[in-house]
Formats: C-alpha cells, structure tokens, sequence
C-alpha cells in the first residue's frame, strides 16, 4: 500500500471513529436529557396515584391507609437530577365499624413519617425510578404523633427500585429493596408509675435482599423472595445478649393460567435461631415449610388441591412435623386425603406451655383428654405423638384413634363443664300489681 493510500485509510478510519463518538455523544445526551423531564407535576401525579393504589388496597383489608406529603423540590443537574419529597406520613387506621375495642398497650393507629425522602427517575415517565429515605423512620399514633413508639435508622439510606411492567395482559408494580448491613431500633419502654424509658437494639446481617412484584388493581396475583443471611439482633453495647439466625429465606407465588386457574406456593426457612443459653435455652431453632395449592374449576370439574410438602418446627428439645394431602370436591362439604402429624417429647412441651403460662389447668385437663383419645392411650403414657389424618369421600375426618365429631363432642364438654352460670335475674313486677299502695 502506497504512503499516499494510507493517508486516505487512516484519513477515513479518523473520521469513523469521530462520527461514532458523535453519535454516542449524542445519545448519552439524549438520555441525560430525558432525565431531566422530571417536574414536580409529574411527582405529585405518581405520588398520588400510588396513594389511591394504598386506599383501595387498604380499604379491601379494612383498614384507612393515607398517604400524605408536603411540598415536592426538584432538584440536582443532569444524570443526578430528581425530586426531594419533604413531609411524607403514611397512617393506618381501622375503618369504622373494623376497630377492635381500645385496650391498653394497643394503639388504635400507627403514623409512619419522615423529614423527607428522595425519587431518582430511571425513566422520564416515571415508570421507573428509585426511591432513597436519607433520615430515619418514626412509628407513632394519630393520637400522639410527638410521641415516637419506634424509630428505624439503618446505617445507609434505605433504598427501594420501583418499576411498572406489563406481562399476560396484566400489570404489575415490581419492587426490589437491598437491605442495610446495620439497622438501629429504638423503641419506647412503658414503666408504670415511672418516667418511660427508650431502648435501642441493633439488627444487623451479612446480606440481604427482598423482591415483591404485584398485580395491580386484581386478585393478588405475583411474586415475591426474600433473603437475609447471617443476622445478629442484639441491644446496644450488649454483644453477649445477641440472637443469631442463620438464614431466614422466604418464597411466594400466585400465578393464574390461560384457564383462570389459580395456583399458589409458599416456602419459607427460618433458622438455625441461636443465643446464650440463659437467652434461649431450647436453641437451636427451625422453622421449615413449603406448601402449594391449586384452585378449583367447576367448568372442567377440576378440585382444588392443598399439599403441604413439609411444616418442621424444631428445638432441641422437642419437635413437630407435620404433611398433608388434601383435594376439595364440588359435590363434597370436606375435602378428602390424607396428612401426618408428629409430635416429638410431648411431656417437655407441655411443662413449657405452663411455665410460660400459656397453658392453664383447664387447658390441660382438655389437652389430656383430646391427646389420650387421638393416642388410643393414657395422656401420662404419651411421650411422642404420631398421627395419621384421612378422610374418604362422604366419610368422617379419622385423627388417629379417634374422629373429629368424637372430638369436637370433648371440646364442648368441657367448654360447657367450666362455664359459670349466671344469677338469676328477678322477674318484673306484672302491670298493675301496686303492692305498695294502699286502698
């Protein structure tokens, strides 16, 4: 190749290289710029519908869910360009007629609010965006919103990816959130008699992520996981008094097929759950289940259908395992199939149950009883229970050595053998009879 030909390559290839940098140049700016569409009008429109999205969500569950907010900023330059949103409260209520009756240490509402929290767009529509809590939460009362029952302040903002999609015709809100490695609590602690006092306890892990995505404006339809690894709960500067759990991993999904059809699965694993052991001394602690259920169609005569692969809730002293096999019929009241139920070291619950007073003497009294007819055994004779439940089309539920009407007759019996009965009330004076006047 000629010196001359050369040039004119590397003349070529020069202004190649330049054209495409242009090109990116442009693009990166036509991104940037899109960006910077973000307007407060355009907050304040999500915000708002998000708010509505909470009410009728709440008001489905029976409770006033409101979300408020304050003056909305626009601030930044470009790529960092996004909107700080000052005084947000969220409060949630019973709705009239939901509220159960006021009792002491049970408040009747709880306030969430923050000085402020921040909207970084990831799309000009908003459509996508994440949401940034730079300040700690406060948890308090409609009645006495100075007076904090909690404060959550994670060591690093709380972080929140929001996008809307689209998938079957439906759509959905899909929410990613990385936990923070260190979380501060501080929580109010009631002294009767006394000035109250605030405790602080430090949550802390090695890692952790949650994912939710939603349907929108339909049946719960969706998905959602979260894991936590290695978390250690402990009160501040007492590193010896912490409850380490080791994992805790949590599935979910429902899902509705081209039929209409519904199935729905859950999994979850909580543990090992370890402490001192003056803390807990059954340690270490497990929890373990996964079931799925698929819905019924009385189009196609299809029954629904529960298995529960496997409910384990392990200490180190005693045991409950349990599985299940269960199909509802559209011509049969009960469903039909099969379960097992085992208890391991049932003299060694009980003792707990009653130490921590969660078993009274007439609660035993009916424990004993159900127990000692499920066994085919005396209640005392009893150490590890195992149960086998079926149930046969237009037959009885079978619980070992007994059934559930046999069973339900012992419940009421005893039931009806504690109640106190009541005084007898003085019948009224019949109209007319006026024994204290005179003729």
């Amino acid at each position: 190749m000629s010196d001359g030909n050369a040039v004119r390559h590397w003349s070529k290839r020069r202004y190649t290289l330049i054209a495409l940098g242009a090109v990116a140049v442009i693009a990166l700016l036509v991104v940037l710029a899109s960006y910077t569409r973000i307007d407060a009008q355009l907050v304040q429109q999500q915000l708002d519908r998000f708010a509505a999205h909470l009410k009728q969500e709440g008001q489905a569950q029976g409770r006033d869910v409101e979300l408020t907010y304050g003056e909305v900023e626009i601030t930044g330059r470009l790529s960092d360009r996004h909107a700080i949103v000052h005084d947000p409260k969220l409060l949630i209520k019973p709705l009239p007629g939901n509220a159960p009756p006021p009792s002491a240490g049970k408040p009747g509402s709880l306030l969430l609010s923050t000085p402020t929290f921040e909207i970084y767009p990831e799309s000009a529509d908003l459509s996508a965006m994440r949401l940034v809590l730079p300040s700690a939460i406060n948890v308090a009362t409609e009645e006495t919103p100075g007076k904090a029952l909690l404060t959550i302040a994670p060591a690093t903002p709380w972080t929140l990816d929001v996008t809307q999609e689209r998938t079957d015709s439906r759509d959905y809100v899909h929410y990613h959130h990385d936990w923070p490695k260190s979380t501060k609590l501080t929580y109010l602690r009631e002294h009767p008699g006394a000035a109250d006092t605030y405790e602080t306890i430090i949550l802390s892990l090695d890692s952790g992520e949650g994912d939710l995505r939603i349907a929108i404006g339909e049946k719960k339809l969706g998905e959602s996981t979260v894991l936590l690894k290695d978390i250690v709960i402990a009160p501040e500067g007492m590193p010896d008094a912490a409850i380490k759990i080791a994992e805790f991993d949590s599935k979910w999904s429902d899902t509705l097929d081209s039929k209409g059809i519904e199935t729905m699965t859950s999994s979850l694993h909580f543990g090992d759950i370890t402490a001192a052991a003056e803390l807990l001394p059954n340690a270490p602690i497990s929890l373990v289940y996964d079931f799925i259920y698929n819905g019924g169609d009385a189009k196609t005569a299809k029954s629904s259908h529960f298995v529960l692969k496997t409910l384990a809730l392990h200490t180190k002293n005693a045991a409950l395992d349990a599985t299940a096999d269960f199909s509802g019929e559209a011509n049969d009241v009960l469903p039909v199939g099969k379960a097992h139920l085992s208890l391991t070291n049932l003299p060694f619950l009980t003792a707990e149950l009653k130490k921590y007073g969660m078993l009274s003497a007439e609660g035993e009294a009916l424990v004993a009883d159900i127990v000692s007819h499920i066994a085919g055994m005396d209640f005392a004779d009893v150490k590890d229970l195992s149960v086998d439940v079926a149930r046969t089309h237009g037959g009885a539920f079978v619980i070992g050595h007994s059934t559930f009407e046999e069973l339900f007759t012992i419940f009421l019996r005893h039931k009806l053998s504690h109640v106190q009965p009541q005084p007898a009330v003085p019948a009224a004076p019949a109209k007319g009879d006026d024994h204290g006047s005179s003729h």
